[in-house]
């Protein structure tokens, strides 16, 4: 049985500075941080937050399958962050802090899906 592999690209623009780290679960999927540019990725989540949809700091970033399991954990989650997922569907959950938001994504081969994530 072949692995899924998930890569990450995690990057606030360019005046947000820091870039953003990702750790896997122990689940057969793991995780890797790229601090360029990906060639490919199937998941393109943008998160903002307040009246002027500034770039989020701290956001707490969770990505799951439709049974629970836990594929993707992110502790500061930057403005734009790219998943390069299998086909499936996905629920994402972005914790502000004091607000949570959580959407749904369908990701279909050779699709780009986005999701946008506004916390408050």
């Amino acid at each position: 049985m072949n692995t899924p592999q998930i890569l990450v690209v995690a990057a606030g623009f360019a005046f947000a500075g820091a870039l953003s780290h990702a750790s896997a679960q122990s689940l057969p999927v793991s995780a890797h941080v790229v601090h360029d540019t990906a060639d490919a990725y199937d998941l393109q989540l943008s998160l903002s937050e307040g009246r002027d949809h500034a770039d989020p700091r701290g956001v707490k970033l969770t990505i799951t399958d439709p049974a629970g399991r836990k594929l993707l954990s992110m502790d500061d989650a930057g403005a734009l962050t790219d998943v390069d997922l299998p086909a499936g569907h996905y629920h994402v959950l972005a914790d502000f802090g004091r607000v949570k938001r959580m959407g749904a994504v369908d990701v279909q081969p050779g699709e780009l899906a986005t999701l946008h994530l506004h916390g408050g």
